[in-house]
């Protein structure tokens, strides 16, 4: 019995200090971190709902806003817009299917796979 006790306090310290991966640094608003013409978002702001979920207010580049659940997955350190809200947006019109993931520090975001510099997301500290 004191071994199981012992096992399920280590593994309670081990997933406090790890994180369990939760995302710790993505709440916020993104902004791309090169103006380009490629990509048609102005910014996406971030807030957590909790440890794997976001609110997320995506601004276009023409002004236009729509809002999405976004689910975190620890996995591939990435965010992704929840297929409900990308099949709303998508008879409406709007873009959908926003992915970003995230470098190890969480400072920095990619929509691609390939981390083009034109579709790099940064964190913007000037609006905290």
């Amino acid at each position: 019995m004191k071994r199981l006790i012992v096992l399920l306090l280590g593994i309670v310290c081990i997933c406090m200090l790890g994180g369990c991966g939760i995302a710790y640094n993505i709440d916020g608003k993104w902004i791309p971190e090169i103006e380009s013409n490629k990509i048609n978002i102005r910014s996406i702001q971030f807030i957590r709902e909790d440890n794997y979920h976001y609110k997320g207010i995506v601004t276009f580049k023409n002004g236009t806003t729509k809002t999405s659940m976004f689910t975190y997955n620890h996995n591939v350190n990435g965010i992704l817009e929840d297929a409900s809200d990308v099949k709303k947006h998508t008879e409406e019109g709007i873009p959908g299917g926003i992915g970003l993931l995230f470098n190890k520090t969480q400072t920095k975001a990619s929509l691609d796979n390939i981390g083009s510099p034109e579709y790099i997301f940064v964190k913007d500290y000037s609006v905290e």
